[in-house]
């Protein structure tokens, strides 16, 4: 951190985790000279709950709904700060110091959010909740139940965002709720399927704008053409 106005800390992050994009092409995250000088974003946060080896984080009391905030994460712009209001509103990614090992070198441990490993997760995620159950049941996290009085009857309680989404998945697949991810390139917006028609986006509105550019795109390739069998004639 560069700015006078804030303090500056020196932080050990894993090597694999630098994002590609700040890399050189002949260099790679294995084998990666000194970046020293190179800049990238993180959203680091010091946490004294990180000075012990398993960090004795405690998750508040209020109850938050775990798919409203599924539905929030995978709406987040690509953006540093879209992602550090979620996390204020929704707490810690994970038990492991926020995301990653985040090593204060001169005070004590911070929690650590690199932001490209975020929207990688995400993506696998919705392809996750797209994809046939059975591929993500295999190898999900078994479900831990408490029983209430009322309905539902059974919870099942998560402290930690990727845990909780990774639950709401679970859960999803094993009541056979089926979502698909919308065609549309610059949207890619996860959508539930309610019929059984088989749907390519996640609205009316995605499925005019892709035929609109579908047809445009049609357009420009007939002119083309017309053009060149045009030139080709008066040659």
């Amino acid at each position: 951190m560069l700015c006078p106005l804030y303090p500056s800390y020196t932080i050990q992050i894993n090597r694999a985790d630098i994002p590609l994009e700040v890399l050189q092409p002949h260099e790679n995250i294995h084998n990666t000279p000194d970046i020293a000088g190179r800049e990238f974003v993180v959203l680091a946060c010091p946490m004294r709950a990180f000075e012990n080896v398993i960090p004795s984080v405690e998750p508040e009391s209020v109850e938050k709904d775990a798919w409203k905030m599924r539905g929030e994460f995978f709406d987040l712009q690509e953006e540093i700060y879209e992602l550090r209001g979620f996390l204020n509103r929704w707490g810690l990614w994970n038990w492991e110091h926020g995301y990653n090992t985040g090593i204060l070198l001169d005070k004590y441990p911070f929690a650590i959010v690199l932001m490209h490993l975020l929207w990688e997760q995400r993506e696998k995620y919705r392809k996750a909740l797209a994809g046939k159950p059975r591929a993500w049941l295999g190898k999900a996290s078994h479900l831990s139940f408490s029983t209430i009085n009322e309905p539902p009857y059974f919870l099942v309680g998560r402290s930690y965002c990727q845990d909780a989404i990774e639950a709401t998945i679970t859960i999803d697949h094993l009541s056979n709720v089926e979502f698909g991810i919308c065609k549309r390139d610059d949207c890619r917006r996860l959508y539930e399927r309610t019929t059984q028609q088989k749907r390519l986006y996640c609205s009316p509105e995605c499925a005019h704008l892709a035929n609109v550019r579908k047809l445009r795109a049609q357009k420009k390739k007939t002119e083309s053409k017309r053009k060149g069998v045009q030139s080709n004639a008066k040659g």
